[in-house]
């Protein structure tokens, strides 16, 4: 089977060179328009952790840097990587950098912004539509509600025949009939942006701004016309409490992590996000198993109470709440997520919550006892 993650990690490495040599020096001129673009979204709040991927040597990670956000690149080029690394101490700032795939990319509500500028998913050789539409839906997971996706593209006009010709000199049998397969079936182009926003749709996207016309004068001397979308979760997520009367009231929370995204050591109960094609109920089955290990309960109550709660300064995060009792049981934590767990009685919980969201869902909770 062709290699495709060895065959783009190949052509991001060649491009260490080019940018050492200063070949792409016009490609970076755009690069404080780009940054003076993102401060509109970013409204100065320092507070937002930002992933950039595909961050390549890091011009757009840096500039942030230096402006004091919490960045994070993430490249599939070792090259690369060290191109940025070098570039972070010539610039004196401290950007951590992570060596990955992003397309294996899985993590849960960790970011309030993803960038990923001039190199957006659906400019690549990715097989079929639902390759584009798995990873937009792990971009959505990354996102805390509300989150920015920021992804920006452009248009070249080249020779495909020639382009082809000489990709196929790089490729097996295998790969060959791959390529010849998305040429086929007009997968090599750019996507249209009709299709582009029927995939962020699908995911559970809200498109916010289209700006057309972002025109690049490149280093390769090319007619270039792109776009940059905007994007924002609208997280609908679940909400369940879990409660047992053994003898007593007493309700299970768990302890998340501080490593878990949100830098810090809280209270919650079970709580997740709502995935594609997946209906309310069916998401708080899923979570109450992958974070608690329960499967078999006495009640499940639906609260038939979904309610909106406005996220720090992104947005509006939609739960839908359930209740369930089962008998007092050591749980099996997600260690992904969370670290411990605790039977809590009913009078001491809200001294243990942290997120104003929770709380108003527990005092739902009890209204419905």
């Amino acid at each position: 089977m062709f290699d495709w993650d060895t065959y783009w990690r190949n052509i991001y490495n060649e491009w260490a060179t080019p940018i050492q040599l200063g070949i792409l020096d016009k490609w970076c001129q755009n690069t404080q328009s780009d940054i003076e673009f993102l401060e509109i979204f970013l409204k100065g709040n320092k507070l937002f952790r930002i992933l950039d991927i595909s961050c390549g040597w890091g011009r757009h990670a840096i500039e942030l840097k230096k402006l004091d956000y919490e960045v994070f690149g993430l490249d599939f080029s070792f090259s690369l990587l060290k191109l940025a690394k070098t570039a972070s101490k010539l610039n004196k700032i401290s950007l951590p950098l992570i060596a990955a795939n992003r397309r294996t990319l899985w993590c849960e509500e960790m970011f309030d912004v993803i960038l990923q500028m001039y190199d957006a998913p659906w400019t690549s050789y990715w097989e079929t539509y639902e390759d584009h539409l798995d990873y937009l839906q792990r971009i959505y997971r990354a996102l805390k509600p509300g989150g920015y996706f920021i992804a920006g593209t452009t248009d070249y006009q080249f020779d495909k025949e020639e382009t082809i010709s000489k990709e196929k000199k790089q490729m097996d049998q295998q790969g060959i009939k791959m390529l010849e397969n998305l040429v086929s079936e007009d997968r090599f182009n750019h996507y249209s942006y009709q299709k582009i926003q029927d995939l962020f749709e699908t995911t559970l996207f809200g498109v916010e701004v289209e700006l057309n016309q972002y025109d690049i004068n490149s280093a390769f001397q090319a007619s270039q016309e792109g776009y940059v979308l905007v994007s924002r979760a609208m997280k609908t997520t679940v909400e369940i409490w879990v409660f047992s009367r053994n003898p007593d009231m007493e309700v299970l929370l768990l302890r998340r992590t501080k490593k878990s995204g949100w830098g810090k050591v809280f209270w919650q109960p079970i709580t997740g996000t709502i995935n594609i094609n997946e209906s309310p109920v069916e998401a708080a089955v899923r979570e109450l198993a992958e974070e608690s290990g329960i499967t078999s309960w006495k009640h499940w109550i639906d609260m038939k109470q979904p309610f909106y709660f406005p996220t720090r300064g992104l947005g509006t995060l939609h739960k839908t709440l359930y209740a369930v009792e089962v008998e007092k049981q050591d749980i099996v934590v997600d260690p992904h997520e969370h670290d411990a767990f605790q039977w809590v009685p009913l009078d001491k919980v809200s001294e243990l919550l942290y997120w104003n969201s929770n709380i108003k869902g527990f005092g739902l909770f009890k209204s419905c006892l």
